[in-house]
């Protein structure tokens, strides 16, 4: 369909140590309703930290690795 942006979108499901929560099959129907197929979804519980550091080392590190493939795509195309 379309190609990952550059920035990437993740999305955190906190309070999933809680009892009345969406489910994460409805959460990503909605990011695909909105054509976001491309958003990754960390359940996160932020009191204890579960999944909030992963959640935002993989966002920073699929930046500087999307960017570096834009640069790396911009060179090889340059005469």
């Amino acid at each position: 369909l379309f190609d990952p942006p550059e920035v990437p979108i993740v999305v955190l499901a906190n309070k999933r140590d809680l009892d009345d929560i969406v489910e994460i099959s409805k959460l990503r129907q909605v990011l695909d309703t909105a054509k976001l197929n491309h958003c990754l979804i960390y359940e996160t519980i932020a009191i204890t930290g579960v999944n909030v550091k992963r959640a935002f080392v993989y966002a920073a590190r699929q930046a500087v690795l999307n960017h570096y493939k834009k640069l790396s795509g911009k060179s090889m195309e340059s005469p």
